[in-house]
């Protein structure tokens, strides 16, 4: 793993457990998100959030069936974990990388979760996927500790501009505690 993988990794971990340490739930991917952004503009990166799909579920359970779960999808009855809140998903966008710090708010039905991830954007990422991603559409996927995991860019990018966790006083004092966590390094223009 090159050093600015390694980085960006301990950064979208860092944001997870900072921001879980914080607000003492899961599913927080708006202001999470805008918090890594923040972070990563410290770090001299550009960086922007993005409408992210996410889907897992497991590869045996041992004898039982078990479930996975899905974030950012409208359709089919799936729901994020509060139901309450935004129906979709936010992710990170880092130069050739994808960031996701909160995909462990996915659980199985076996109570298997995802790690925060970071990844290569697969080719193709920036195309608009099709109206049905599971018809086409750029998906990366992974394999770990027994999930199967996919993850893919959702087709409107829409939708959580306006929430109250995208405004800085929901997300400020995140980047705060990542400071005061780690101290940002300065990387040359143009790294990515």
């Amino acid at each position: 793993m090159s050093s600015i993988a390694s980085d960006l990794q301990r950064w979208c971990c860092l944001a997870n457990t900072t921001t879980y340490a914080i607000e003492g739930i899961r599913n927080t991917c708006i202001h999470t998100s805008f918090a890594l952004v923040k972070y990563l503009r410290l770090q001299g990166l550009e960086a922007d959030v993005f409408r992210a799909e996410a889907h897992v579920h497991c590869k045996t359970c041992e004898g039982h069936r078990c479930s996975g779960s899905a974030v950012g999808w409208n359709g089919d009855g799936t729901r994020r974990p509060k139901s309450t809140g935004w129906r979709g998903h936010l992710a990170v966008s880092c130069g050739d990388y994808v960031l996701d710090p909160t995909l462990d708010q996915m659980e199985t039905g076996c109570g298997l979760r995802p790690r925060p991830a970071v990844f290569l954007k697969p080719e193709g990422w920036d195309v608009t996927p099709p109206d049905r991603p599971w018809q086409g559409g750029n998906w990366h996927v992974w394999q770990e500790d027994g999930l199967n995991i996919r993850h893919c860019r959702y087709r409107k990018q829409i939708g959580w501009k306006s929430t109250p966790a995208s405004r800085p006083s929901r997300w400020l004092h995140i980047v705060d505690g990542m400071l005061d966590i780690e101290k940002p390094r300065q990387f040359p223009a143009g790294a990515s």
